[in-house]
């Protein structure tokens, strides 16, 4: 480890902000794991009783009587042309009345997934603060002046970044994974793959490297935290949101969806698509068609941006004057 970098980690460590991200994302992480532990409760017995109960009441008033009104309305139908329905659909059955019972794989790992905004938000703010602050308090020159090449200053302020951006998402996992997996299986809950939290903490770990680089790319290119938050609420409101509304083909390439599909494995989405009907000639009809990004398809593109802004960042350090 150069004598540079190792000056930046600890100026990262020693600055309040750096602990202050962490507190916020330790925070909001931990309201996930609370979150969950709610709703992996076992159902109490007066909830299980209760239940039975009101099954017991609908399925008399069912038989006393509703199923006769529904074959009724049955023939109605078949009169007036209708294509009559099934009346066993309308039975009551008795899962639908106890209380559901989640397990790990169903109910618990989609719970990891919303634990990638706080650490894309807190690692983001966490590399342009580092850079930022430097230009801020006019010591960016100062530091120049033991550090000659610009490139190697850059280098060493991206990696400490990305370095603090990574304990951001490992945080994340830690509190708000590893909650959310000990309440399930302190409830008796885990009834799955637990040992895929632990992927789901690396691909975090990575996902606030990169936004901490991206962070620190635009600290850089712009100079001062409220442009970057600036230009980073622009890019949600017009290509995450309003983007895909115009045009739907456009959804694979928004942020969100990629980060996503890296958090969760796979993300799917939908486009509007003519669909051609086989026993129609020329005819058919437009339909919402599944598709899918894949995790590493996201890990490309995140890392990709990463990169791209990155170096936009570098090309402004170096040609624009620090003063």
């Amino acid at each position: 480890m150069s004598g540079v970098l190792r000056a930046e980690l600890v100026r990262l460590r020693v600055r309040r902000f750096t602990w202050l991200v962490l507190v916020v994302v330790a925070a909001v992480s931990a309201s996930v794991a609370v979150y969950a532990w709610r709703e992996a409760r076992t159902p109490t017995p007066a909830e299980v009783a209760a239940a039975h109960e009101s099954y017991q009441q609908d399925r008399a008033a069912w038989l006393d009587g509703g199923r006769d009104d529904c074959e009724k309305r049955n023939r109605d139908m078949k009169a007036k042309g209708f294509e009559p329905f099934d009346c066993d659909l309308f039975a009551p059955e008795l899962e639908n009345y106890v209380p559901y019972e989640p397990t790990w794989d169903d109910d618990g790992m989609p719970y990891l997934g919303s634990l990638a905004s706080p650490v894309v938000i807190g690692a983001l703010l966490l590399g342009a603060s580092l850079v930022t602050a430097e230009f801020g308090a006019g010591s960016m020159g100062l530091w120049l002046t033991f550090v000659a090449p610009r490139g190697r200053a850059f280098r060493a302020k991206v990696a400490a970044a990305g370095v603090g951006g990574a304990l951001v998402g490992l945080l994340g996992a830690l509190v708000g994974a590893g909650g959310t997996l000990a309440a399930f299986a302190v409830l008796h809950r885990l009834h799955g793959n637990g040992w895929a939290a632990s992927g789901v903490a690396g691909r975090l770990a990575v996902l606030g490297a990169l936004a901490a680089v991206v962070g620190a790319g635009l600290g850089f290119a712009l100079r001062h935290v409220a442009a970057v938050m600036g230009i980073a609420l622009w890019w949600v409101l017009s290509v995450e949101v309003v983007a895909p509304l115009a045009w739907a083909r456009a959804r694979p390439l928004t942020l969100g969806l990629n980060v996503r599909a890296w958090v969760e494995g796979s993300a799917p989405y939908t486009v509007p698509q003519w669909v051609a009907d086989p026993q129609l000639t020329g005819g058919g009809s437009v339909q919402d068609v599944e598709h899918v990004v894949r995790g590493l398809q996201g890990g490309l593109v995140l890392a990709v941006v990463a990169a791209v802004v990155a170096v936009a960042g570098l090309v402004v350090f170096r040609v624009r004057d620090v003063s």
